[in-house]
């Protein structure tokens, strides 16, 4: 395979940048290809980061001597467009010194290029498979934030009051408006989130702390945090 073919086959790409493409020759990369991976091989981190989708889940495998700056040199970079995003480091004997900066830099791993194949491609398909869920999440957070970015001020205010379990009417009167704007206000807060059931609802905005937490201009999202229910104030 040339340099610059990627084999057209769906299903995550293993992006191999190495300053020897035959690395990936032979019984391991016959068995990645067996697997339902594709090989999208670059011989300079030049080409590797032309290259790479951020996008697209998989895993990289990266020469730690890499033409022409470095293997670390390009590592740095491919955390910069996506921090989930696997990396193995692989080099001839490499020193301590190096194993740790790599490691630093977010590497999944630093491996020997003398490593056995089948091991290689065992933590190749564990890493690939790990990132299509990650990858998975990562677009289903960013079509959270979207969607409640799409309400409208007050359309937010009923949603937090409906997280806090509020009726319609407590709404409404919290609100001080009617309890027919509510459901029309409800109805459309649900149709733009994507929802029919508001328990469903709360439990898929769950996942994102800031969801549940942010103020009516909504501004991003920072999920890891614990759901903390808005305080109840009335306007």
């Amino acid at each position: 395979m040339s340099g610059r073919d990627v084999e057209p086959r769906p299903g995550p790409v293993v992006f191999v940048a190495h300053s020897d493409p035959e690395v990936v020759a032979g019984s391991l990369g016959d068995g990645l290809r067996a697997a339902g991976l594709t090989l999208a091989i670059s011989t300079s981190g030049r080409e590797l980061l032309e290259r790479f989708d951020p996008a697209v889940p998989g895993c990289t495998l990266l020469d730690l001597l890499l033409p022409p700056s470095g293997g670390l040199d390009v590592l740095a970079k491919l955390r910069g467009r996506r921090p989930s995003a696997p990396v193995l480091m692989i080099g001839e004997a490499p020193t301590a010194r190096v194993a740790v900066e790599a490691m630093r830099l977010g590497a999944a791993d630093v491996l020997e290029t003398a490593f056995d194949p089948h091991l290689l491609q065992m933590r190749i398909l564990e890493l690939a498979e790990r990132d299509g869920r990650s990858v998975l999440a990562e677009q289903a957070h960013a079509d959270r934030c979207r969607r409640v970015r799409t309400l409208s001020r007050r359309e937010r205010q009923v949603l937090d009051r409906v997280l806090q379990g509020r009726s319609n009417k407590e709404i409404a009167r919290m609100l001080q408006v009617s309890p027919k704007a509510i459901e029309i206000y409800r109805a459309g807060m649900m149709r733009k989130l994507g929802q029919r059931s508001s328990v469903v609802m709360a439990r898929w905005l769950s996942l994102c702390a800031r969801c549940m937490t942010a103020s009516p201009v909504f501004d991003g999202c920072d999920c890891g945090g614990p759901v903390r229910m808005p305080s109840d104030q009335t306007e």
